[in-house]
């Protein structure tokens, strides 16, 4: 996915991933969360994710 900037254009690579055991815990970030696509709409994201974000709240089937 691109998403242009005034200053810049960014390339966003997503990966769909399941957890296969454990607890997952934030390495490389300061926290994660799991959330259901309705609850989405709570959290600000940047404007590069909005497109994504949509997609994941308006097709169920990215959660199946």
């Amino acid at each position: 996915m691109t998403h242009k900037y005034s200053v810049m254009t960014v390339q966003i690579t997503f990966f769909l991933a399941r957890l296969a055991k454990g607890e997952p815990r934030a390495i490389e970030c300061a926290g994660l969360e799991w959330v259901t696509r309705e609850n989405l709409a709570k959290f600000q994201f940047p404007p590069a994710d909005q497109r994504l974000i949509s997609r994941l709240v308006d097709d169920p089937s990215f959660w199946e």
